[in-house]
């Protein structure tokens, strides 16, 4: 047992020896020759900047015994620029033995990668930052531009200012560090705003629904109920003026005052007294609180804030990420603001909120519980502009579904001219008759309901 154990895990060790032995005959890269202080494998050099370039280089190694190549290659073979460059560098034994002081500029155009590899008795000068920055500053540009031998000779000339003790470059590579250092304190303000926004929207959801509590629609199973969907009022006419965008904050709403709600009131009491129908009247501030919207919106607007800079600026991308958080954040705050909240939801979104608020109020002031399931419910969303007349199943058994819209009609015109209490006291009068005919006041009938219009 032992011995076979012992047998299958040298087979295991033999298996894993050849397939590392394949992998690294598999990875084996075919390297250009060095055939010269520029060998451009990837065609991309002219000859007189090839020439050009040749002759600093030169001059650069007879001058320090710092050897600087240039090499273009027209593919990387499937591996990374930083294993092809070290291979090469090696196979090219850049440098001197005891110094080590070998520079290779790769360029690989089809895989748009650039490479400084520096020898180590050189890494002390020409550091990963100092490479990193001549990259960014001298060669990419120019080659976005499509010049790359302008690109190359930039670099060229860039590493070998550094080598010679230029400290312009290291001037360059230590704004950068020290911009990188503070980019995590620049992130700091933005955060905080960010995390306010969060704390202010839950905050704010939490307090809605403390205050309104959570509302369900409820279904029957048995009998049906017929609703009469009304128009939404405003937009092309003009608008109306009764209270504009009204008051979002606590009491009465300014779409109807305290005396028109007595008009109202009375209104109900006088269609009632020839009816043992219920008659209902809700006018909402506002069908739904929107809260998500403005985070959609300024999520939308701050993803797609960033284009136009990248395009038309040379910002940096640390410079337009600080700037979209800023933008989100401001946008988040603006738009929360109920004058432009409401403005932001789509129609359809609202028209569709009005509706489900329209039926749980139904249910809410109890119309559901009449005892002849006469029930009738003049329902006015003003953030929407939203009008509707819900009836009970009792109703909709005797009286066509059609018979409403003269009502709905003198209530909606109402709303549209700003007059709002003459638009829901006519469509009272309106819906009296059509109760009176199928369900009169009898000796024994009761008011099930209370008389009274219901601002939420």
């Amino acid at each position: 047992m032992v011995r076979a154990v012992a047998i299958h895990g040298l087979r295991l060790t033999l298996l894993a020896i050849l397939l590392g032995i394949a992998s690294t005959f598999a990875h084996a890269l075919e390297l250009p020759q060095l055939t010269g202080r520029v060998v451009d494998e990837a065609g991309i050099i002219s000859p007189e900047a090839k020439t050009k370039l040749e002759s600093k280089l030169a001059a650069h190694e007879d001058l320090t015994s710092n050897q600087l190549v240039v090499a273009t290659v027209r593919s990387l073979q499937g591996t990374s620029i930083e294993d092809y460059a070290n291979q090469l560098f090696r196979a090219w034994k850049l440098g001197q033995a005891k110094t080590n002081n070998g520079v290779l500029l790769l360029v690989a155009p089809n895989e748009r990668k650039v490479r400084i590899e520096v020898g180590y008795g050189l890494e002390g000068t020409l550091t990963d930052a100092l490479s990193k920055v001549i990259i960014t500053a001298a060669i990419a540009p120019k080659f976005k531009a499509g010049d790359f031998a302008g690109g190359i000779e930039a670099g060229t000339d860039a590493v070998i200012g550094t080598l010679a003790g230029d400290t312009e470059w290291q001037e360059r590579a230590k704004v950068r560090e020290e911009s990188d250092a503070g980019s995590y304190q620049d992130m700091i303000v933005p955060l905080i705003v960010i995390a306010f926004i969060l704390v202010f929207f839950m905050m704010s959801a939490r307090r809605a629904a403390q205050q309104g509590g959570t509302r369900t629609y409820h279904r029957t199973r048995n009998g049906r109920w017929i609703i009469v969907p009304g128009p939404t009022w405003g937009g092309g006419g003009g608008g109306w003026s009764g209270g504009g965008s009204g008051d979002w904050g606590g009491g009465a709403m300014s779409l109807i005052t305290d005396d028109e709600r007595r008009q109202i009131a009375e209104a109900i009491r006088a269609a009632e007294a020839t009816t043992s129908g219920e008659i209902v009247c809700v006018v909402m501030r506002a069908a739904s609180d929107y809260r998500s919207v403005p985070l959609l919106w300024a999520a939308l607007l701050a993803l797609a804030w960033p284009w136009p800079l990248i395009a038309w600026t040379s910002l940096s991308a640390h410079t337009i990420h600080v700037t979209q958080l800023v933008v989100f954040a401001l946008l988040a705050i603006v738009l929360s603001f109920s004058a432009w909240r409401f403005r932001l939801v789509p129609r359809p979104v609202k028209r569709r909120r009005a509706r489900q608020a329209a039926r749980e109020q139904f249910f809410a002031q109890g119309l559901r519980r009449t005892k002849e399931r006469s029930g009738v419910l003049i329902f006015v969303a003003e953030a929407e502009h939203y009008a509707e007349i819900l009836v009970d199943d009792g109703i909709a058994a005797k009286v066509d579904n059609d018979a409403w819209r003269e009502a709905l009609a003198c209530l909606a015109d109402g709303l549209r001219e700003g007059r709002p209490a003459a638009g829901m006291t006519g469509a009272i009068a309106l819906c009296a008759p059509l109760l009176a005919n199928h369900f009169p006041r009898s000796a024994t009938d009761t008011n099930e309901l209370p008389d009274k219009v219901v601002v939420i």
